[in-house]
């Protein structure tokens, strides 16, 4: 049976009714709706710019952050398959689930995981101690980091 709709449309569905409440909540900082789909959005749009089109393999290894949360929701705003790996998966591993999957981007937690894929994003899930940004700016760091050509 086939959906009515997208995870995407569906969570997007908080967006319109819930526009300014908080849909994340990490580390004492909350997101509001606005701003998580600002980012999702804005992320989907990096993906497409890597060449992350519908029925793409993009592989997420990453703990339970807003950054995974974000990234999930732009691959499937793209229709593209999401290769969900456990956040503490060492490198060889991911490499492995990687090729059995036939991603060919990564987003990571782990430096080891820098240059096993074509398209590598490092990202740095711990905001700093002193940073008052905002969250909408801290989840930025998902649209920063640079890619790595493996």
């Amino acid at each position: 049976m086939t959906p009515e709709t997208s995870v995407y449309e569906f969570a997007k569905r908080g967006l319109r009714r819930f526009p300014d409440k908080t849909a994340l909540w990490f580390y004492g900082r909350s997101v509001s709706f606005r701003e998580l789909f600002c980012r999702i959005d804005a992320t989907a749009n990096r993906l497409v710019s890597l060449g992350i089109r519908r029925g793409s393999v993009v592989t997420v290894h990453l703990p339970n952050c807003p950054q995974a949360v974000i990234v999930f929701y732009a691959v499937a705003k793209l229709g593209a398959i999401c290769n969900m790996v456990h956040a503490q998966t060492p490198a060889h591993g991911v490499k492995e689930l990687m090729a059995f999957a036939e991603s060919k981007c990564l987003f990571s937690h782990l430096p080891e995981c820098v240059g096993i894929a074509e398209k590598t994003v490092l990202i740095n899930i711990m905001p700093k101690t002193s940073d008052k940004g905002s969250m909408c700016e801290w989840v930025a760091l998902v649209l920063t980091m640079e890619c790595s050509d493996g």
